[in-house]
């Protein structure tokens, strides 16, 4: 630092020159200097300074020039102690402060009642012959009036740095030419009696009279000036606006109190002329200014012609212009530049950040959904953003659902007076919603955080709920939001786990998206048209399911969590499969985020013989809210089990299978072989012409993704054409015998961001492709960071290629793969290309599906439209919104694909639930706290903590149901499960044959009556993957009702 000291001080010897040469001239202004230097203190910078003087420090002139530069200090200091007088201060505080706000407030309206009184008394210009008489006390009044004026004006030239030139202004003169006359002519009054008959009895001085409204005009442009303290906030919009309306305004009044005077003193020369009203002059006025009107009024003198001649030209040229200027505000003002104003006892919430009409309705169709009850109805809200609303916002905006409960208002909330139009104050909940695709994720983050800071700081008790896109940058959200929901994080994770569990992102939508009661019965009702789609109706079914937060009555106490999950899957229907726990412990802060590390709250999925306090909050899937009051209020106790090894519910698998279940396996023994394809195809019957309007007609795909129509001879076909165009580098060499692994697939031109969280999964130590090879096949070229980071993970190689291209896929040996994940490209959203976004997304899937056939396959989707141009038409018509059918799609009902968009309901879920996405955490990035393979970016909970609780947490699994209980209902399975295998289903995963090909798609939480089929896959939590390999050592525990 000592070497930039004697640059600074050079800057300050020359300002210290400058200001000695100036210091004579500018006495009324202190100069912007320390307070605090010394002679010794100079003399030390001074020899600071030395080494870089032209001039020799021991000369004569260096030696005067220290002498100058010690006496101005000097003088500085005595003029910096000197104390400013009292008029300074006064004008200082007037100029700075609300006071001289309020003098400026006090002015114009006395020149308003200035004018109205002069408008009043218009109505007693009569002749001198009148037999009516001007009143005194509106001589007087106008007088009092007139003299107040002056009197509160004489301060400001008092108190202005130069009074003369003040006096003299524009603004003093109009003063000065609007008062003196009625004084004067008051005055007069003592001596002259004409004054008495007529107002306009004063001669001359009444033609000064009208003056008084230009004093007005801009005593009012003054009030509403643009100044930090001004007593009226307006937008610069509405400013010039008002100054628009004034300026028309008063210069119509000034030419109509012209005009008016003329007429009288016409019919004062004249008798014949008629002398008119002010109401018929402003009239006129307004009439010849704006469409050009003829009149009797004939000017006889150059005064009047004068007047008549500026009617004119104002009427030609300023006031159609100014009129036109105000049209065309008013045309473009945006009626989105409004206020929140709010009812009494209705709480609202602010939806803000950076969205799209997509994020913007997923989110206003989730919270306003009926299935989230009374909170639904009782609360409005107000979405700000910077722009005007795009054509789609302001369409569905303008439904019914909508147009009363939703306010749409321009602002940032950066700004203070934005908080204030939306009522930041009062809000109940602010939501923060960002790009889904973004390449500047850092820039879209820094943005929220500043979003986040801006509303806490207005209003520290507001719950805040933000989404953003770079795990790094949530920890800023630590302290400053309630639940935050990492886009790259949740994203990359869902994917991940839909390759190890197929369908997990599907089933996570599901279990997050509120759907209607009537949704669900139209949904039915046109399945059950169809005899064919009974598997159709166990979907929609399955859809009605979400997660509810539940308390546990005092039955539950004492039993352990999976006693309680079995006995209130039997009677109330629901899957009782994960519990938190709220626990003070050292480091941890209340008001933290859920999932951090410094959060009191912990989620365990399936602690298995954890016992019920009552004190924990359940999480269910069920398909009502009820389940919450029915856990509150239950009275029945879960009794201990048998013994499976010794009751004589038990029983082995040598003895169900000696039964009569060969019959039930042969049953479906035509599907038990067969291969699941990557993508479903479902050819909807058109067979029943009744009900060929209740759904969608058969359509050739767009892209076919179903094997089923493959033969050997085309897929050998298209390998050998791919294989001829493949040109060998020594950069394969290492992958040209691998099998059974997976590829990613990513068409941008950089390499993607946060692979280390998606391969981090796939590399948990339970998960079935924790040891398959892994290529990612990428246009981009990776830093070395990026190398090292996912050099860790083991077995994941990088091929610089492009999937769009079949010999890039043939290079990563996709005929041998066992999955493919296909990543859309984000700069195809940044460049608006709404119709063709996820094309290139597309391509490579069939690419992919040209080149195998046998491999699942995961498409991560733009916009949820897409879903429809993989595989083939809608099994089931929805009437209702597009989300709707959406979900009914065949790819989304098998789990190949997904989208980004979806997690806007999961934000909105936390409204109404806020452990929604600290479940999906747990549920996506399950490893175990010794388990080194979960990437850094992803916060962990207090594991150690978790480890001396001795609370298990487990693990989603996807497995075959176990073959003794095909043909079994699935509560027989769940029973086994809960008891033999500590695990808690929570699902299935089918297959069916429809058309010749199959489908598959989820069961959300089945029905204890259905029937379990040799195809079916569970979904299910555990601590570890289940055994059904055991023989006839492995247990059956078959549900009796006598347990219970």
């Amino acid at each position: 630092m000592s070497e930039n000291t004697p640059l600074l001080q050079n800057e300050q010897d020359d300002f210290a020159s400058s200001s000695s040469a100036n210091i004579g001239s500018n006495k009324s202004r202190p100069q912007l200097r320390p307070k605090n230097y010394s002679y010794d203190d100079g003399i030390k910078r001074r020899n600071l300074h030395q080494p870089y003087q032209s001039i020799p420090a021991g000369s004569a002139i260096a030696s005067e020039r220290d002498e100058a530069w010690v006496k101005n200090q000097k003088e500085f200091i005595s003029m910096s102690s000197k104390k400013a007088s009292y008029r300074k201060r006064l004008a200082f505080t007037c100029d700075t402060s609300r006071i001289g706000r309020f003098w400026e407030l006090f002015d114009a309206m006395l020149s308003a009642m200035f004018v109205i009184l002069y408008i009043w008394n218009t109505q007693y210009v009569k002749l001198d012959t009148s037999e009516e008489a001007f009143p005194f006390a509106l001589q007087t009044a106008d007088f009092v009036l007139a003299t107040t004026i002056f009197i509160q004006y004489i301060p400001h030239i008092w108190l202005d740095k130069e009074p003369f030139q003040y006096m003299i202004n524009f603004f003093s003169i109009l003063t000065w030419v609007s008062v003196f006359p009625v004084m004067a002519a008051y005055i007069l009054t003592i001596f002259d009696d004409v004054m008495d008959n007529t107002y306009m009895g004063a001669g001359i001085l009444v033609y000064i009279y009208p003056l008084r409204f230009i004093r007005l005009h801009l005593a009012v442009q003054i009030v509403f000036a643009p100044v930090k303290s001004s007593l009226f906030k307006f937008s610069k919009i509405m400013r010039k606006g008002i100054r628009l309306v004034t300026a028309i305004l008063f210069t119509f009044l000034t030419v109509t109190a012209f005009i008016h005077l003329v007429t009288f003193k016409q019919s004062s020369d004249n008798k014949d002329i008629e002398n008119i009203s002010f109401s018929d002059a402003f009239y006129f006025t307004v009439l010849s200014s704006t469409n050009g009107m003829s009149t009797d009024l004939v000017p006889d003198s150059a005064f009047t012609r004068a007047v008549i001649l500026y009617v004119m030209i104002a009427g030609a040229l300023f006031i159609p212009t100014a009129l036109s200027e105000l049209l065309t505000l008013i045309q473009e003002r945006s009626k989105y530049n409004h206020s929140y104003k709010g009812e009494k006892y209705k709480e609202h919430i602010i939806v803000t950040g950076n969205f799209d009409a997509t994020s913007l309705f997923e989110f206003l169709r989730e919270f306003f959904c009926l299935d989230h009850g009374l909170a639904t109805m009782n609360t409005f809200v107000v979405i700000m953003h910077p722009d005007e609303p795009d054509e789609e916002i302001v369409e569905f905006l303008e439904d019914p659902a909508f147009i009363s409960r939703v306010q749409y208002i321009k602002g940032t909330p950066t700004w203070q007076r934005s908080l204030e139009k939306i009522r930041a104050d009062t809000a109940s909940a602010a939501f923060l919603l960002t790009k889904k695709f973004s390449d500047s994720g850092d820039e879209d983050d820094a943005s929220q955080i500043m979003r986040a800071l801006a509303i806490k700081k207005y209003n520290r008790r507001l719950a805040l709920y933000a989404q953003v896109n770079l795990p790094e940058n949530v920890p800023h959200f630590d302290f400053l939001a309630k639940d935050v929901i990492c886009i790259d994080e949740i994203s990359m994770g869902l994917m991940a786990q839909s390759l190890v569990v197929p369908g997990f992102a599907s089933l996570v939508v599901l279990l997050t998206t509120s759907i209607t009661d009537n949704t669900v019965r139209n949904l039915l009702h046109n399945a059950k048209r169809k005899p064919n789609l009974n598997w159709a109706m166990e979907y929609i079914y399955g859809m009605k399911h979400e997660i509810y937060a539940v308390t546990f009555s005092e039955a539950f106490v004492g039993s352990t969590f999976l006693e309680c999950s079995e006995l209130i899957y039997n009677r109330l229907g629901a899957v009782l499969f994960s519990i938190g726990i709220y626990k003070i412990t050292e480091g941890c802060f209340p008001n933290s985020q859920l999932g951090s590390d410094t959060s009191p709250f912990q989620i365990f999925l399936n602690p298995q013989n954890y016992k019920i306090k009552g004190n924990e909050i359940g999480f269910v899937i069920c398909d009502n809210a009820e389940i919450s009051l029915k856990m509150a209020t239950f009275t029945e106790r879960a009794k201990r089990w048998y013994d499976p090894y010794t009751s004589v519910l038990a029983k082995s698998a040598h003895n169900i299978l000696s039964g009569d279940n060969d019959n039930s396996k042969s049953k479906l023994k035509d599907n038990n072989n067969r291969s699941l394809s990557s993508f479903t195809r479902v050819n909807v019957d058109n067979d029943d012409e009744e009900a060929e309007s209740d759904l969608e007609e058969s359509e050739i795909p767009l892209i076919p993704l179903c094997n089923a129509k493959s033969n050997d001879e085309i897929l050998r076909k298209n390998l050998l054409k791919a294989a001829a165009n493949c040109i060998d580098s020594d950069d394969d060499s290492e992958i040209k015998d691998i099998k059974d692994h997976i590829i990613i697939c990513d068409q941008s031109k950089d390499f993607p961001e946060n692979l280390d969280i998606f391969i981090s999964v796939l590399r948990e130590k339970n998960s079935v492709c924790h040891g398959m090879p892994i290529i990612i096949l990428s246009n981009g070229k990776p830093d070395d960071t990026d190398k090292r980071i996912l050099k860790k993970y083991g077995q994941v190689y990088i091929v610089k290629g492009s999937p769009l291209r079949r010999r890039d896929l043939y290079r990563v040996r996709v005929n041998y793969a066992k999955k493919c994940v296909v990543l859309s490209d984000s700069t195809n959203c940044e460049q608006n290309l709404y119709g063709t976004a996820d094309a290139a997304s597309l391509m490579i899937a069939l690419n992919i599906e040209s080149l195998t056939s046998d491999c699942y396959v995961l498409v991560e989707c733009i916009y949820r439209e897409t879903f429809k141009m993989i595989g083939e038409s809608d099994s089931v018509k929805s009437d209702e919104e597009d989300y709707i059918q959406a979900l009914m799609r065949p790819s989304f009902m098998a789990g190949n694909v997904f989208t980004p968009c979806n997690l806007d309901t999961m934000l909105c879920q936390c409204f109404y639930n806020r452990h929604i996405p600290l479940i999906m955490k747990h549920l996506i990035f399950s490893h175990d706290a010794d388990d080194d393979m979960l990437s850094p970016k992803i916060e962990r909970q207090l594991n150690k903590e978790r480890r001396d609780s001795g609370i298990n947490s487990g693990h989603l699994f996807y497995v075959d149901v176990p073959s003794v209980f095909i043909g079994q209902k699935y509560i027989d399975l769940y029973s086994h499960l809960v008891r033999a295998h500590q695990a808690v289903p929570l699902g299935l995963y089918r297959t069916v044959s429809h058309k010749g090909g199959p489908h598959n798609y989820i069961f959300v939480n089945p029905d204890k009556d259905t029937m379990l089929r040799n195809d079916d896959k569970i979904y299910l939590i555990a601590s570890k993957l289940p055994n059904f390999m055991s023989g006839t050592n492995d247990p059956i525990i078959i549900r009796d009702e006598i347990e219970f």
